[in-house]
């Protein structure tokens, strides 16, 4: 049993992108991603010189699903930013490794770079990452204020108020 607020608002909205097919694709492209780069110090490699090449800065890519100890709303909007970021260097990359592979291990990875480059230019993907990415952001300050330590009635009531207003203009 969750006895936080703050929890119960981010189960509340975890459970409402979970029931969503596109949010559940868009999940999984992003642990394709991270688990891509992961498992490959070479892969990474190849990706930060793409990123240099195209004189663009880049991010690690982070997890999407939940550490233990983080804020679920917090860690899924890092996600999501730095795959957003990332983005066009990453496409850029699967591109460059599917017409001339590296080496013989990036040719082995010919079907896994097929997958994430179909699914990195899937607009379905990117728009549900964008909409995720403005709902949290406005679920982030009611949660914030669900969790202080020194939770104040009147905070609260005004961070839950704002929330609830900006989620039914949507």
């Amino acid at each position: 049993m969750v006895s936080c607020p703050s929890h119960k608002v981010e189960m509340a909205i975890h459970q409402a992108f979970d029931s969503s097919a596109a949010s559940k694709e868009a999940n999984e492209l992003m642990t394709m991603v991270y688990g891509l780069f992961k498992s490959s110090s070479l892969r990474w490699r190849l990706f930060k010189r793409t990123a240099a090449f195209l004189g663009m800065p880049h991010l690690r890519f982070k997890p999407c699903f939940n550490l233990s100890g983080s804020s679920w709303v917090g860690h899924q909007i890092t996600a999501i930013e730095t795959f957003l970021f990332n983005l066009p260097t990453l496409i850029e990359f699967c591109s460059d490794q599917l017409s001339s592979p590296h080496n013989n291990i990036m040719k082995k990875d010919k079907a896994r770079l097929e997958g994430v480059m179909r699914k990195c230019t899937s607009l379905k993907s990117i728009i549900m990452l964008a909409v995720k990415h403005d709902v949290l952001n406005m679920v982030k300050p009611c949660s914030l204020a669900l969790k202080d330590v020194n939770l104040l009635m009147p905070c609260t009531i005004t961070a839950v108020q704002a929330f609830m207003s900006s989620i039914t203009c949507l």
